[in-house]
Formats: structure tokens, C-alpha cells, sequence
């Protein structure tokens, strides 16, 4: 099979796509080797479909994501990646009837088309050209007469207008984006942009927020939850050393106390002279719950990988003590406590203890402490953003931008999310617990590598909004490293995942709260590792993408 593979790849681009796909469908046998011949196949078309070189030697097949010097070939090939991933996606029978419905409902259903909520670009040129040619202090209230943006939160209700659901509309508009959709855990805000002007107050855009990154290197030294970001920070005067140690110390502290330890070899209180015997105990209690949850999967025991519904007190008692939580439980308690002997006895500065091994371990595992608390209820990440046809070509995708800096936005977060009991926390303490949702920072990255157009020089200067008292404004912070999940087929990715789960005889990427992040990605390494692949040169897509960050609040350096 893998002559035939390298003999594939050594043909022009179009053939050898043609060939590999035949190739692929005639492996029908039910055996693993056929399984990793079929998907060894369907990637290596992927990867020339989304513009990857492809070569063969005697003994080998080589691939890479190619390399241009000029800024629009660079675009051009990221748009061609984005693309094939959504028109295979759009492909799915599903999603092409769900699309067709919007357009096209039945006699017998009671919405109209989704075309009424498209305004109607001739009618709005002829609006906007005397508007243009206006004197320029006349054109702000000429223009109010023309569009007047409003955020509409997205839910099951019905729109007014045409009587289909605002999700569904959400949908529907989504999937004309240039990158596939995919529905994400957790915390999420839906919204549209609608013009009140127009008849039947027509969509502008759509934007999303969604779970903020975790692993965002840039990001984090912005904030001093790296050692050389906080370093800076104290360098800077924004905070004091002494201020930095009371902070981490304070933090351990009260995460240990959110640990569910009536199982753990632990006092009911942190204590900072805890002994190498009782470190290494929960060491060995994580070790075999890891062992214990590779078994339950194994047997395909239904609890082991089942999403959590609902958190009753007696069914909090039960998922506090699978294995899966019994393990991430041993896990923290083990590195709380470490961190908390070194950091709970220090009289130094930071510069002294970072000189040390295992103070520079403490400092880590504290800043981690302190990401993980506040990543989880005062950051958002904006994972949809921008205009559509034709408010994009008239700067809408500005205009949604400004839009989610508003005050709405971070009191529509604070009341979806006050009060709600939090999966993941909730099992690790045994009990339910609440955290307060307080948005204070938005991050997001640009869909291009050379330049955004669209968050560049956005910003409200002080006193736009009421009651505002400094400006805001999307900050560029860095750059991603180009590091994440290829386009590949949907065909290609269920290949890996299967690969992924035979390998191990379970299935090890259950997507349930607590399991770890991103599960889409590491069910892609594990099916890249299945096939003897090296996962991280796959993954290395070679497009980074410029991180901006919206502060909403004037001390975010001291959070």
C-alpha cells in the first residue's frame, strides 16, 4: 500500500487527487491496515487540496505547508485552506437541506425566506450616495436616517420578522464564512447585528464569543502570567513583589480549598509542611485513576465518557469521584501543595526564587493557578466577527467590532452566566460552585497572517459611551505561533479519530467537561500518532495569526 501511496504522490497535483481518492474508496476490507491505508490516502489528498507541497523519494513521502514571500500568495493559499473545509462541510447533506429550508421554506411552514433579512444593496446605494456627497458635519445625522445598528442576542426565540428562529438565522449566515463551523463547549453569546432603518431590519453581521485560548504565549506576558511577563510588570511599577507573593499564595489557597479531599491523604486545611511521602501518595493516586478510567473505557462503561446533564447532589457526589476527577483532583492537590511549601515560606524577591529549580516550578504552577481562575469567568474570546453582504463592503465588519466593546455586551455575560454552576469546578469540589462572571478582557485573532483590515485602528475614545472614562480599543499583542488543526475532510478527520481509538482499544477523546482542551486537536494527534506519523509537523500549519486584545477595564494588569 505504501508503494502504491508514494507512486500517487509523485504525480501532477490534479491527478494524483483523483487518484488518491479512488485509491481510498476501493480499501473496503474491515481490518486496521485497511483502515490506515484508506485515511493515509484521504490526508494526502486533503494536503494537496488545501495547497500543501507534496513530494516522494525512493523510500519516502514528503509534505509541507508551502511558503510564499508575497503577502497576497500568502492570503491567497490561507482563503484556499479556510475554503476547503467549508464547502466540504456545506457539502453534508444536512447542512445543504438546512440551507435550502432557509431559502426556500415549505408552503405549509409559517417563516418566510432568510432573503427578506438581506437588505437590499441597490436600495441602500442610492441612500448612501447623497449622504456622500454631503459636507462631511452633516453626514453623521444624514446617516442615522440610513442605518441604525442594533445587537440582537441570539436565542430560540423567533424573529419578528420572518418568524424563523434567531439561531437559526445565526446559522444560516454563519455558514457563508469562509471557515467551517464548528460548535464549541461552554461558555458561549450569539449575537446579530441588525439595522433598524432598513425594512425588516435587515442582518449587518454576526459575531460569537466563545471559551477564551488558554494557550496564548503573547497574551499571557501581556498579562504577567508568564515568569518574563511578570517580571516586566513589577519592572514597570505596575505591581510590587510583595503584592505578586500575597497574590499567588492567596490563589493557592483557595483553590485547594474548591478540591473535593475527603478521599485524598490530605489535611481538611493547605499546609505548607506538607512532607515528599504525601506528595508522592497523590502522585500514586493519579497514576491509578489514569489506569482506572483506561479500563472503564475499555469495557465501554456508558459513565466513563458520557456528558454531564445535569448536576443533582447526588449525581455531583458520583462524577466527583470517577476516576477522571479522582485523577485531576490527586493531580492539583499534589501541585498546589508543592507549589504552595516553596512559595508559602519565601521572605525573597522573585529574582531570588526563580534562581532556584523548584521555586521557578512554584511561580509557574501558581501564574497557571491564576490563568485557569480567571480565563474561566472574566475573558471571552471573539470567535465570530464580522459583516455580511452587503454591510461588508460598506466597513460593517468595523462596525460589529465596535459594537461588541459596548457595555451590553459585558451585562448580557453577567446576567447569562451569574449564578450558574460551573461543570468542571463543581466536580472537583464536590458541591456546586459558582464564580462571578465579570468580563473584562476580549481576545481574538485575525483570519490572515500579513494584516487585519478589520480590527486595525479600532477603537471609542473616551467618553463615547456613557459613563466611559477611558478609551477602548483592539490592541495587536503579538503573534500565534502557526500552530493547530489542518482543514482537513470531514471524511479524513472521523478516519483519524477511529485510527485513534483502535490504536488504543478505547476511546480516549470523549469530549466531556474535564477531559482537557482542545478535544478536536488532540483527537487529531492521537490519530496522526496511530498512523506513525509525526504529529507536530502536521499541526504546524506555518500561518501565524495576529492576536489583538480588547481591555474593558483600566486595572487588568493588576488581575
Amino acid at each position: 500500500a505504501y508503494e502504491i501511496l508514494r507512486r500517487l504522490a509523485k504525480l501532477p497535483a490534479k491527478e494524483a487527487v483523483e487518484a488518491l481518492s479512488a485509491f481510498a474508496e476501493d480499501q473496503t476490507a474491515e481490518t486496521l491496515q485497511a483502515l490506515k491505508t484508506r485515511v493515509s490516502a484521504t490526508l494526502l489528498r486533503d494536503l494537496l487540496r488545501i495547497g500543501w507541497e507534496v513530494s516522494a523519494n525512493a523510500h519516502h513521502i514528503f509534505v509541507r505547508p508551502p511558503k510564499h514571500d508575497d503577502p497576497a500568495k500568502r492570503k491567497a493559499l490561507i482563503r484556499q485552506q479556510l475554503l476547503y473545509g467549508r464547502n466540504d462541510q456545506l457539502s453534508d447533506a444536512p447542512n445543504r437541506r438546512f440551507l435550502y429550508s432557509m431559502e426556500r421554506p415549505s408552503k405549509y411552514s409559517s417563516c418566510k425566506p432568510i432573503t427578506d433579512l438581506i437588505a437590499d444593496g441597490r436600495r441602500l446605494a442610492e441612500q448612501l450616495r447623497p449622504i456622500a456627497a454631503a459636507p462631511k458635519t452633516a453626514r453623521a445625522a444624514m446617516l442615522q436616517h440610513v442605518c441604525r445598528p442594533y445587537l440582537q442576542m441570539v436565542t430560540d426565540e423567533r424573529d419578528e420578522f420572518t418568524n424563523i428562529r434567531l439561531i437559526d438565522i445565526w446559522r444560516y449566515f454563519r455558514h457563508s464564512w469562509s471557515t467551517r463551523y464548528r460548535s464549541t463547549p461552554g461558555r458561549n453569546l450569539f449575537y446579530l447585528v441588525r439595522d433598524a432603518a432598513q425594512p425588516n431590519h435587515p442582518v449587518i453581521g454576526i459575531t460569537a464569543l466563545g471559551n477564551t485560548v488558554m494557550q496564548l504565549t503573547p497574551r499571557d506576558v501581556t498579562f504577567g502570567w508568564t515568569v518574563d511577563g511578570l517580571l516586566a510588570l513589577c519592572k514597570r511599577g505596575e505591581v510590587t513583589e510583595a503584592e505578586v507573593l500575597k497574590a499567588l499564595r492567596v490563589r493557592l489557597e483557595e483553590d485547594f480549598d474548591q478540591i473535593y479531599r475527603e478521599d485524598l491523604p490530605v489535611d481538611r486545611r493547605i499546609d505548607h509542611g506538607v512532607d515528599d511521602e504525601t506528595l508522592s501518595r497523590l502522585a500514586v493516586i493519579e497514576q491509578d485513576a489514569l489506569r482506572d478510567r483506561a479500563e472503564a473505557l475499555k469495557d465501554e462503561d456508558e459513565n466513563a465518557g458520557k456528558r454531564v446533564e445535569e448536576l443533582t447532589p447526588a449525581r455531583l457526589s458520583e462524577l466527583t469521584k470517577t476516576p477522571l476527577y479522582r485523577s485531576k483532583r490527586a493531580r492539583a492537590a499534589r501541585e498546589i501543595l508543592r507549589a504552595y511549601r516553596t512559595l508559602a515560606t519565601w521572605r525573597c524577591g522573585l529574582q531570588e526564587l526563580l534562581a532556584t529549580d523548584y521555586g521557578n516550578w512554584a511561580l509557574n504552577v501558581a501564574l497557571k493557578q491564576i490563568k485557569k481562575r480567571y480565563a474561566a469567568t472574566s475573558m471571552m474570546e471573539l470567535t465570530v466577527c464580522g459583516a455580511v453582504a452587503p454591510y461588508n463592503h460598506l466597513l460593517g465588519g468595523k462596525l460589529v467590532c465596535l459594537l461588541m466593546m459596548s457595555p451590553r455586551v459585558v451585562n448580557d455575560y453577567r446576567d447569562r452566566y451569574r449564578g450558574v454552576v460551573s461543570i468542571i469546578a463543581s466536580q472537583m469540589a464536590g458541591r456546586p460552585i459558582s464564580k462571578d462572571p465579570h468580563l473584562a478582557f476580549l481576545g481574538t485573532t485575525s483570519l490572515y497572517t500579513d494584516h487585519s483590515s478589520q480590527y486595525n485602528r479600532v477603537k471609542l475614545p473616551p467618553g463615547t459611551v456613557s459613563g466611559q472614562s477611558a478609551g477602548i480599543e483592539y490592541v495587536q499583542l503579538g503573534r500565534t505561533e502557526g500552530f493547530g488543526s489542518p482543514n482537513l475532510s470531514a471524511e479524513t478527520e472521523q478516519g483519524l479519530a477511529a485510527i485513534a481509538e483502535e490504536s488504543v482499544g478505547f476511546r480516549n477523546v470523549n469530549f466531556v467537561f474535564g477531559e482537557g482542551q482542545s478535544p478536536k486537536l488532540r483527537q487529531l494527534r492521537e490519530g496522526f500518532a496511530g498512523l506513525g506519523l509525526n504529529q507536530t509537523n502536521l499541526l504546524q500549519h506555518g500561518s501565524p495569526r495576529i492576536i489583538y486584545g480588547v481591555p474593558l477595564v483600566k486595572n487588568l494588569s493588576r488581575v
